[in-house]
């Protein structure tokens, strides 16, 4: 005990001091100086955010870091300052130190002193825990006897109370907690808790609205970590957070189920219902994949190399459906399993390839693995592509009543990701342009990939939209004649191939060895596939 040290209150004051003001040593090592919390608080107070400060450390860690912010508090650290103070609604930010301060001859730390508050701190304290919400983070509960005794004497609290523990919450803190009717929260630690905290405030600041769950709130996080490269935890736990909601929302099975089936009428009865639920799966997915598209976007924008992997999780986690608990029954509705991880894709993808994003490009194309409905893992590029999720024609009939359309799905994937990707691109030539480009890409992928895994690959490739532009007689340029003529000027340095998203195997003095295994080979197999088509 620090009582045992230095026995008198001058004798603890010398002693701790040392502790509380950094030397230069201190300085130049980081020490001593005010924490990520301290900072993140300092920033809640200058925007208005927290108005009252209850603290029991005697350091002036906080008053540094409110300094910073260009915050001037009311500090509060003995009876008569207390008595002094003017109104706490009347004060922009104020600082109770109940211990008081580390300079102060009457700081309070031994057990005996720790036990017993001067009546004007007890009302004070009342006021406080009456009349404000309250956030208790970084302690115990266990010392300070006359602080949790003033706690527990506040009875009808207005406002909400949360008690944030580091890990699993002890039993006193439990108890302090039921006893407030506060609600828990579990935190890796002050700095955590707050950063995010503050990361949440100022991504509503920006974009507004009341829910923290929201779709531009959960993107401005997003951006706000992809801008730091420290910050990779917290990206990676946002990513997988939105990952694990949109998997439980659009594979559940109760309003999505497998088994569904078609009631009896005629053919045409049969078609329109078939339709319709085609289309109420489509819109809910879409829903669904709301924020999960949001954030996918935002790092096949901004990504860098070492962040990329966890959107290629997010693909993984909220696209491969889950061994159903029921039998499947139509398959043209189940094959829409596929759709929220083709929304993704194309979110993240179009994205990507607008900034020439290429290592993210090759983490959703050719690293990350789809499981399908039968648990078949094969990469992304084999599996999800627009032809897979089922019957094109029922797809044109849900959602194109002109029944003129071509490529269908694609279309649909078209008009909706210009909503989300319009922060990136908001000019709509540039977007289109960065669309049929990843199509083409995810073709070229596709049967490049294809050709690695089997000696004679057949020749076929999956297609878009991208493939019927091509073919007109009057279209607008082709993303494919593009793609294929940069191929052809560039050759191996060409951006897809140096990153490994396209593989062509060379010998040491850079010969191709097998025309067939050539990304040229790649681009003659998709033109020949759009030949037989027929679109017109």
């Amino acid at each position: 005990m620090v009582n045992e040290l230095a026995p008198t209150q001058d004798e603890r004051r010398s002693l701790l001091q040392g502790y509380f003001e950094p030397d230069e040593e201190d300085r130049a090592e980081g020490r001593k100086e005010p924490t990520a919390a301290h900072r993140a608080i300092a920033r809640l107070c200058s925007k208005g955010y927290v108005r009252v400060i209850v603290t029991t450390n005697f350091d002036r860690l906080l008053e540094r870091a409110l300094e910073a912010e260009g915050v001037a508090p009311v500090v509060i650290d003995t009876p008569d300052a207390a008595e002094g103070a003017p109104p706490l609604q009347h004060s922009a930010c104020t600082v109770v130190k109940v211990n008081g301060d580390y300079l102060d001859t009457r700081i309070k730390n031994t057990p005996e002193e720790l036990g017993e508050y001067d009546d004007r701190i007890k009302v004070l304290l009342g006021r406080i825990f009456q009349e404000y919400g309250l956030v208790v983070c970084g302690w115990s509960g266990t010392y300070d006897t006359a602080l949790i005794d003033a706690l527990k004497r506040a009875g009808g609290r207005r406002y909400m109370a949360y008690w944030v523990s580091r890990g699993a919450p002890s039993e006193e803190e439990r108890s302090l907690t039921s006893f407030i009717g506060g609600t828990s929260i579990e935190s890796e630690g002050a700095n955590e808790f707050f950063a995010d905290v503050l990361d949440k405030v100022e991504a509503l600041e920006t974009f507004g609205g009341n829910d923290p769950l929201s779709t531009p709130v959960a993107v401005a996080t997003a951006k706000r970590y992809l801008d730091d490269l420290e910050g990779y935890v917290r990206l990676r736990e946002l990513v997988s957070s939105v990952g694990r909601e949109a998997r439980e929302k659009v594979f559940d099975e109760e309003r999505f189920p497998v088994d569904w089936s078609l009631s009896g009428g005629t053919l045409a009865d049969q078609h329109a219902a078939l339709a319709e639920e085609i289309r109420r799966r489509i819109v809910s997915y879409e829903k669904a994949c709301e924020t999960a598209v949001g954030v996918m976007a935002a790092g096949g924008y901004y990504a860098r190399e070492r962040q990329v992997r966890a959107f290629g999780d997010l693909l993984e986690l909220a696209g491969s459906p889950p061994t159903p608990n029921r039998s499947y029954s139509i398959l043209a509705v189940n094959d829409l399993l596929i759709y929220p991880a083709l929304l993704l894709l194309y979110a993240g993808g179009v994205a990507a390839t607008a900034t020439g994003n290429w290592p993210f490009l090759r983490t959703l194309l050719r690293d990350s693995m789809f499981t399908d409905r039968y648990q078949k893992t094969r990469p992304i590029a084999l599996s999800v592509y627009p032809w897979a999720i089922g019957n094109q024609e029922n797809i044109k009939r849900a959602f194109f009543s002109d029944g003129h359309k071509h490529e269908p799905t694609s279309q649909r994937l078209f008009e909706i990701m210009q909503a989300p990707l319009e922060d990136y691109l908001p000019l709509e030539f540039r977007y289109r342009e960065a669309f049929y480009r990843f199509e083409v890409l995810l073709s070229l992928t596709y049967v490049n990939i294809n050709g690695e895994r089997e000696r004679s690959p057949r020749e076929w490739a999956l297609l878009g939209h991208f493939a019927y532009l091509h073919k007109r007689v009057d279209s607008e340029e082709s993303a494919l004649r593009t793609l294929s003529a940069e191929y052809v000027e560039q050759g191996a340095r060409w951006a897809p191939i140096e990153s490994g998203l396209l593989k062509q195997a060379a010998t040491s003095d850079g010969s191709v060895e097998d025309v067939l295994q050539t990304v040229g080979r790649n681009f003659e197999v998709i033109e020949a596939m759009i030949q037989r088509k027929d679109y017109f």
